[in-house]
Order: structure tokens, then C-alpha cells, then sequence
């Protein structure tokens, strides 16, 4: 009767957080960009914000593995100069 139902529980294990690749990657735009935030005037910050917004609609309209070949085949072109 003495017997404690609860002592086979261990609670002295740590709580272990995995995060995804996409998880991290997330996280690291939103560094950036609060770092381009705080660092960068308005007006460069805006232009900074429209280059970025066309490359994502553009990725959005082309489909992201075409707009990464085009843009792999830009850098190589860009390396043989």
C-alpha cells in the first residue's frame, strides 16, 4: 500500500527542441532582416525591400527550381567574366 504509482516517472530529462532546416533558415531571414532594419537608412532599406519582393514574385511566377537554374546559370556566367 505504501507503493508510490509515480516513481517510475523521471522528470530530471531535458526537453530536447529539433529544429528543421526551414525552421532555421526562417529564423535567419528574420535576423536579417531586423539587422537591415536597424541598420540601414529608410530609403535604403525600401529599395533593399522592392529588389527582394520582385526576386520572390518572380521566383513565385516562374517556379522556384527554374528561377534557381537561371540564377546558377547567371553566377556561372558571372564567374566566366
Amino acid at each position: 500500500m505504501n507503493q508510490n504509482p509515480f516513481e517510475t516517472l523521471r522528470f530530471d530529462r531535458r526537453l530536447r527542441v529539433h529544429l528543421s532546416p526551414r525552421t532555421m533558415w526562417l529564423v535567419g531571414v528574420g535576423g536579417g532582416y531586423l539587422v537591415a532594419w536597424w541598420s540601414l537608412p529608410a530609403a535604403g532599406f525600401f529599395w533593399l525591400g522592392l529588389v527582394a519582393m520582385l526576386c520572390f514574385a518572380w521566383f513565385a511566377s516562374f517556379g522556384w527550381r527554374e528561377a534557381l537554374r537561371v540564377i546558377d546559370t547567371v553566377i556561372h556566367r558571372i564567374e566566366r567574366l
